[in-house]
């Protein structure tokens, strides 16, 4: 989206260590008011820093050594990817969606549509206030991208994992929403995109 890279690889890699204690926090307080339960959890601190490792710092380490030792390698690669990536993460999503939930015997897709529109709303609203406050800010434009795409576009994928994983909440039911969020940025973030780089937004 021709966004500030450097500002959303770092914001992304500060947000996975600040859930480190967040996520704990964050749920524990949720269960007890939404559930009448109270359940802490950890977060396991040496994988968990290990995941952030190979999931944001290394991936991004071998992109600038190869952009700065493969110039033309880095700008022939980097056009396919920015569609084949998102294709296959909106791929694997669609994939769990159509599975069987065996605790309400529907299919995830059913829930998903149940829960879509409060997701599009928590979306888009998080995209356009973290866009609009880099205005009021007067940052550049593509800092105004990447803060957009930074808080609007969470992690789905450590929702899905916490929701769903016996070592944490157990519950299929609760990974659903995080489904339908995951499924739904793709097509905000493209919506997004064509709006700013065409001067709408």
């Amino acid at each position: 989206m021709k966004g500030d890279a450097a500002l959303a690889v770092s914001l992304t890699i500060t947000n996975s260590i600040l859930i480190l204690f967040s996520i704990p926090a964050v749920i524990f307080l949720a269960l007890s008011h939404y559930m009448l339960q109270e359940k802490f959890i950890e977060l396991p601190i040496a994988s968990t820093v290990l995941n952030i490792f190979l999931m944001a710092i290394l991936p991004v380490a071998i992109g600038v050594m190869i952009r700065n030792r493969r110039p033309v390698l880095a700008k022939n690669v980097e056009r396919p990817m920015k569609y084949i990536m998102p294709a296959l993460l909106g791929i694997i999503f669609l994939i769990a969606a159509m599975q069987e939930n065996p605790e309400t015997e529907q299919t995830s897709a059913d829930l998903i549509i149940s829960v879509l529109p409060w997701v599009a709303i928590l979306n888009l609203g998080a995209m356009f206030a973290g866009y609009f406050t880099a205005r009021v800010m007067k940052l550049g434009k593509d800092r105004q991208i990447s803060l957009a795409v930074e808080v609007g576009i969470q992690n789905s994928a450590l929702a899905i994992t916490i929701a769903s994983n016996p070592l944490f909440l157990g519950n299929a039911i609760m990974a659903v929403p995080a489904l339908a969020y995951g499924l739904i940025t793709f097509i905000t973030a493209i919506i997004f995109g064509i709006l700013i780089n065409k001067n709408i937004l």
